[in-house]
């Protein structure tokens, strides 16, 4: 019979393939009805979630035709859409069997705490199934929170009072299944018994007054010591000039256990919300009349207005991406007016029920911006904000000449040296007795004063460059540091700022200081650092010199050393050193690669790395053994009685056996020998072969038994038995 091909009309569910196939044949008809259906096509693309449908319009009618025009496209490709719900019911005139409460739930489980839509009354609601009776751990108190489907965090000032349990379990390592401690046991009751008050709370779905002339968003932010969050409203105005308010979503994080400042948990929240109101304007199809941003840290809102350059890591990169996602319109709000407040504290789910402040935010928002509170971020402007870079100068001047102590000496140690005497001096005149300084110069003040030296040569070659980032301006387009995106640092050296910031390097790699190339200070460094050329140099005019060759020799003749030289390009003529050398230089290879060691690390590194191989992997070795350059009575010898070597047997196991073929090289020496055992006869190198001690008497009495039955004698392993 003929081979018969079947292919799949439809999606078949239960395919690793499915998911996927069904979202993909959403989107191509999406896109085949760009044209002809452009609403029906934008809803298709962005309002689907799998297979469930969620979308709005501004009229009934629209709404109409477009449930006509969606159901007659997907009809088309063979997706019938049923169970339809709407919170108008003439949209739904043709369907008598419309349900009126439609779950909109995470996945399709009974259990979960599902978030409810009452078409009737357009309110959002959840629905609480308690689970009483299971005990209290840290597994069980996952497992129900995990339940709460919450995607727009409207009860988190609730839940929030949870993630802090969490934590505390974490901290004190609770395991998953062990008794928690009994506060945190009352604590996680009383919350689950406040639960089932949330079945009674109802949350108007819809955002928006009727035909607004103005939309607003507005988003809060605060912190507190133990966890941090941010709420967003929409405030929108109609004709008679009427304001509505609403809450739109809120999301919340628990501080780290790492301690850390109030004002940067502060700052956290801020970009909490920069982050949650650029995905509020990338998901609704919105265009606002205005932003507003409002927190009740002065401090959080002075490194917002302010320039990121001026501050220390962690607050320039948030407040760098505070201000990439939001607009400059922070404002200050005094914390009883916060709503974020409450999400950061958290409160009880009865408190939450009757809180005006968190569902509808401050009563002024309902107010005509002339009576909303003034800015008052200005106060902290005249103050001295905290995290700032610190830029202290140290010998700087504005010479334009080089300064003659860079011509008074040629070695870039001694320059250093006389720079750190001078120094203890100038601070040993202004300490009392005690602490003033003496005797040889510390590694420190070596060190340290190298950056005074450092700025005085910057300040001589990039004065204007200098005062330019000072200021926080941008070099000029003439300057020679355009190409090298220079900062300054904490301490006020120029580095070159570059593409390697997120390098795994060095941070002297990442960002090197700045040196002009032609200074008396940049060559001293460059002769400093190419010591290897001094050292030979040196070391030539040491052996010039008769004296020391004279002192070399007499050394040599007292030590009774005598020195044996090779012929030049003859390294096979140095024998076993040479081979020596060989090894060395194969395992540096594998251990050092391609790293610069001082000559204190190398030192080190062979001196532990080389004894341990040694006294691990040669020590044992040094022992007698066949070097095959010559005949030796080995004591091998037909009818001799042995014992095969077994690299996967331990000794008491070793086969025993008796020689019976020699088999000689091309040099008459024997390598290879045949031994019968007590079931056949194998080839063994001499080398896994060790002789039985046995007399020759012992061994003649045993070669005249052997001819009459050569196995009679041979004690099997296996068996652990004698035959004789």
């Amino acid at each position: 019979m003929p081979v018969k091909s079947y292919v799949l009309n439809t999606v078949t569910y239960g395919t690793a393939s499915a998911p996927f196939l069904a979202t993909r044949c959403l989107r191509q008809i999406g896109e085949d009805c760009r044209t002809q259906y452009p609403d029906a096509s934008r809803t298709i693309l962005k309002d689907f979630y799998v297979d469930d449908l969620l979308t709005s319009t501004d009229s009934v009618e629209h709404a109409r035709e477009l449930r006509a025009q969606l159901t007659s496209i997907l009809d088309s490709a063979g997706f019938e859409l049923r169970k339809w719900a709407a919170n108008d019911p003439r949209i739904l005139i043709q369907d008598a069997n419309a349900p009126s409460s439609k779950p909109l739930q995470s996945d399709k489980d009974p259990k979960t705490l599902g978030l409810l839509w009452t078409s009737d009354t357009d309110m959002l609601r959840f629905s609480v199934q308690l689970s009483l009776q299971r005990p209290v751990t840290k597994r069980t108190i996952l497992s129900e929170i995990s339940k709460i489907f919450d995607p727009l965090g409207l009860i988190g000032p609730a839940t929030v009072q949870v993630k802090l349990l969490l934590q505390r379990l974490w901290q004190l390592q609770v395991k998953w299944d062990e008794s928690l401690p009994q506060d945190i046991h009352t604590s996680w009751m009383e919350f689950q018994r406040q639960l089932e008050d949330l079945n009674d709370l109802s949350i108007h779905r819809r955002i928006l007054c009727d035909q607004p002339i103005s939309t607003e968003l507005h988003g809060f932010c605060d912190a507190s010591e133990r966890a941090y969050g941010a709420c967003i409203y929409v405030r929108t105005t109609d004709a008679h000039g009427r304001h509505f308010v609403r809450l739109l979503c809120a999301k919340s994080r628990v501080a780290p256990l790492k301690t850390v400042s109030l004002p940067r948990l502060e700052l956290c929240g801020a970009l909490l919300l920069a982050q949650l109101s650029h995905k509020v304007s990338t998901a609704l199809n919105i265009k606002w009349d205005g932003e507003f941003y409002w927190c009740d840290s002065t401090i959080t809102l002075a490194w917002i207005k302010s320039s990121c350059t001026r501050w220390k890591t962690f607050v320039a990169n948030r407040t760098a991406e505070i201000q990439e996602l939001t607009n400059q319109n922070w404002n200050h709000v005094v914390s009883a007016e916060n709503p974020a407040d409450i999400i950061s504290r958290g409160i009880g789910v009865k408190d939450l029920l009757t809180s005006e402040l968190w569902w509808y935010g401050p009563t002024w928002l309902k107010e005509d911006s002339n009576n909303w509170p003034l800015d008052a971020a200005r106060i902290c402007d005249n103050e001295d904000p905290p995290e700032q870079r610190q830029a202290s100068t140290v010998l700087v001047t504005a010479a334009k000449i080089s300064h003659p102590i860079f011509e008074k000496y040629s070695s870039f140690f001694k320059l250093i040296r006389i720079v750190a005497y001078l120094l203890r001096f100038k601070n040993n005149a202004t300490v009392a007795a005690q602490d003033k300084k003496l005797g040889h110069l510390e590694s420190s003040e070596y060190t340290g004063e190298m950056n005074p030296l450092l700025k005085l040569v910057q300040r001589e070659s990039f004065a204007k460059e200098l005062d330019e980032l000072k200021n926080h301006k941008c070099v000029g387009k003439t300057s020679k540091l355009c190409s090298l995106h220079s900062f300054l640092d904490e301490i006020g050296l120029i580095r070159v700022g570059g593409r390697l910031a997120n390098a795994s390097i060095p941070h002297q790699q990442k960002h090197p200081i700045i040196l002009p190339a032609h200074h008396r200070f940049t060559e001293l460094i460059i002769i400093n650092e190419h010591w290897a050329n001094n050292e030979l140099k040196e070391l030539a005019q040491l052996l010039a010199n008769e004296q020391p060759q004279n002192r070399v020799s007499q050394f040599l003749a007292e030590e009774g050393i005598c020195w044996h030289l090779i012929p030049p390009h003859a390294p096979h003529f140095g024998g076993l050193w040479e081979s020596g050398v060989r090894m060395a230089k194969h395992h540096l290879k594998r251990v050092i690669g391609e790293t610069h060691l001082t000559f204190e690390e190398l030192y080190t590194m062979l001196t532990q790395h080389f004894w341990q191989r040694w006294q691990r992997e040669y020590l044992h070795q040094l022992q007698q053994r066949y070097k095959w350059n010559q005949q030796t009575d080995n004591g091998l010898r037909p009818g001799t009685m042995v014992i095969l070597k077994e690299d996967n047997l331990p000794p008491l196991r070793w086969r025993a056996g008796r020689i019976v073929e020699l088999h000689p090289g091309k040099d008459d020496i024997t390598r290879v020998v045949s031994i019968r055992l007590s079931d056949n006869v194998v080839k063994r190198p001499v080398s896994k072969v060790c002789i039985l001690p046995i007399d020759n008497g012992s061994e003649a009495i045993s070669e005249r038994q052997s001819s009459e039955n050569e196995t009679s004698i041979l004690s099997t392993p296996e068996t652990g038995q004698d035959s004789s």
